[in-house]
């Protein structure tokens, strides 16, 4: 359990204050939620979003949760939603939804590309191995979706460029590929953005 807390902290601290890497940007806004699709998981789930730290101790019994504690509690004191799906009891994914006008988890997240209204960005998502190709990724950001576009809101998620997988996962939730964001930044510098569409 210390190991996990201090690996928790060493992330979270790498994570604030240095990145680099391409990422291909998708969004979905308003417009499209009318016409998003609405996949259903190939297994009976149920999503809970836990919003404080009382709600995720309630889920502290399960070992996928413990093991983030450190990392859920931090997101959770920054006012962002933790997405959790189940089957049966299980936790099976995991999904970290923020607010980017109060909170920017990763420091390319402030690029202008992000910028426009109350927005939010999808992040440390996981689908457990012996879950994943049953549609659970896609059921979660469509729930995302769901509960936080109302009005001009729009929804980010970001992926890895060479991760096709998870592009075909984001596409078939009803996201469209915006560009793709090359960066390189330390701390407070930013030493190269690039954003292409």
């Amino acid at each position: 359990m210390v190991l996990n807390v201090v690996l928790g902290w060493l992330s979270l601290q790498k994570q604030r204050f240095y990145c680099n890497g391409n990422k291909y940007v998708f969004c979905k806004s308003a417009e499209a939620l009318a016409d998003m699709p609405d996949p259903g998981p190939r297994i009976e789930c149920r999503c809970e979003i836990i919003r404080d730290f009382a709600e995720l101790e309630r889920q502290a019994c399960c070992p996928e949760i413990r093991k983030e504690i450190v990392k859920f509690a931090y997101y959770l004191r920054q006012g962002c939603q933790l997405y959790l799906i189940f089957h049966q009891n299980a936790v099976v994914a995991h999904s970290v939804v923020a607010s980017l006008n109060r909170f920017h988890p990763y420091p390319f997240a402030d690029h202008a590309v992000f910028e426009g209204g109350t927005d939010y960005l999808v992040f440390y998502g996981r689908t457990f191995p012996e879950y994943r190709g049953l549609g659970i990724s896609s059921y979660m950001l469509t729930q995302i979706c769901k509960n936080n576009i109302k009005n001009e809101e729009r929804v980010f998620v970001t992926s890895n460029w060479d991760n096709a997988i998870a592009h075909k996962t984001i596409k078939k939730a009803g996201f469209k590929k915006l560009g793709i964001l090359r960066y390189i930044r330390v701390g407070f510098f930013t030493l190269c953005s690039d954003f292409r569409v």
